[in-house]
């Protein structure tokens, strides 16, 4: 009878095994793939239910949402799929459990999301250092020919390096938070040379082969010159494929992503370089993408109209009021006095057209909120229904008094607030 203690799962068994002089697409801190396999080895087949569901509540919590619709074999909320993408990325896996995701999971999610009619934006959540290089040109080239048939965005939170940022780059854009960080468009592989060791135990291995490379790599001596340079050979290569892809998917200059030499880009300087599109919390990267497509889908229509019309006057442009409105919406939702008051937060930045300065003094007043949050009513929205309520109407100046009688905007946020929560911000 085995001793479950000294098993291993055969997933990290097989990540091993194909990560055996083999290129790497990680990021260049061995520590982490160690760290993940480690933790892949010693996990329990049948838990993984268990440590889906983990991820999938992380994932709810980083996006406001309030729960996850069971009906979808994705996370879902309000027309928009997250797909997570973290840990170490391997082959001939199907799951995700926080420190490794496979490949054709990924592939399998990302599909049935784009034929989902209730998907309006798909997104990749990033927290990843990369993995195999087995599966990941497959999988790569499987999300581009998904580009079109629905939105997407890679929203890093907070790291996509190597292998993971290869998936990146298939989204039509990516944000990364402001502590996050991308690239590492490099390859790397290992060999251990164990000879003087044993000769220190007094062992000696001989190895009898057939075929004059059957043995290339052994650890059992030294790296011979000439397999070094048949196994740098294939790592150069891989790096090139690497490099050009990035290029083309983000259209940039291949020289610029080849000059990177492997280096990890903080999110501002990343996006100085094109390697990212901006910087945003998961909330506010899903609201300027739903901006945006609500902006091609408005311009569109004008421009039908007005051909039908025969029209010929300028249209527009209120590209200036849509940003500022994205800034207000970032500065209220990224501010420190945010913190632990989430709730306030997005009813300030989704449904008032309070100030960024009018805003973070009242969350500054307010109190955070307990421990143990209240039960939240489910026909309430979150802020994803309401980023999408408030998008279509670029113009904000609304009279908020209309609809409640003489009540001022603040006596009607001060309401809402203590319906929300049960606590009374006018009490004494």
């Amino acid at each position: 009878m085995s001793n479950k203690n000294f098993s291993i799962n055969p997933v990290a068994a097989m990540v091993i095994e194909q990560c055996n002089l083999k290129p790497i697409l990680a990021d260049n801190v061995y520590g982490h793939l160690q760290a993940n396999i480690r933790q892949l080895a010693m996990s329990d087949d049948e838990k993984s239910p268990d440590y889906q569901a983990s991820v999938y509540k992380q994932v709810c919590q980083a996006y406001g949402f309030t729960n996850t619709d069971a009906s979808k074999p994705y996370i879902f909320s309000s027309g928009v799929a997250v797909i997570p993408i973290h840990g170490m990325l391997i082959n001939r896996f199907g799951g995700t459990w926080g420190w490794v995701t496979g490949y054709q999971y990924i592939r399998r999610m990302a599909a049935l999301a784009a034929e989902d009619k209730d998907v309006e934006l798909i997104v990749y959540d990033h927290h990843s250092g990369g993995g195999m290089v087995s599966g990941a040109f497959e999988t790569h080239d499987f999300l581009m020919t998904l580009r079109g048939k629905k939105p997407s965005v890679a929203v890093v939170d907070h790291a996509s390096y190597s292998a993971a940022y290869m998936m990146a780059v298939a989204a039509d854009k990516i944000f990364v938070t402001r502590t996050g960080g991308v690239g590492s468009v490099g390859v790397w592989t290992m060999h251990v040379d164990m000879s003087k060791m044993l000769e220190e135990y007094g062992l000696k291995v001989t190895l009898i082969q057939s075929g004059e490379h059957k043995t290339d790599g052994h650890p059992f001596a030294e790296l011979p010159e000439s397999v070094r340079a048949d196994i740098q050979a294939s790592v150069d290569k891989t790096r090139q494929e690497f490099v050009t892809l990035v290029a083309t998917a983000r259209n940039i200059d291949e020289k610029l992503v080849y000059d990177t030499e492997g280096r990890t880009y903080d999110a501002d300087v990343a996006v100085e370089m094109g390697l990212a599109d901006g910087v945003a919390t998961p909330a506010v990267a899903i609201s300027t993408m739903l901006n945006t497509e609500t902006e091609d889908e408005e311009m569109a229509t004008s421009a039908a109209e007005q051909t039908q019309a025969g029209a010929t006057a300028p249209t527009v442009d209120k590209t200036a009021e849509r940003n500022a409105e994205r800034q207000r919406v970032a500065g209220i939702l990224n501010c420190e006095d945010a913190k632990g008051r989430e709730d306030l937060a997005n009813h300030l930045a989704f449904e008032t057209e309070m100030s960024v300065e009018a805003s973070v003094a009242m969350l500054a007043k307010a109190p955070k909120a307990a421990a143990a949050a209240p039960a939240v009513d489910q026909n309430a929205g979150n802020v994803f229904d309401n980023a999408m309520a408030k998008t279509p109407n670029p113009n904000l100046a609304q009279d908020a008094s209309a609809a409640v009688g003489e009540r001022s905007a603040a006596d009607n946020i001060l309401a809402d607030f203590k319906m929300a929560t049960g606590q009374d911000l006018t009490a004494k």
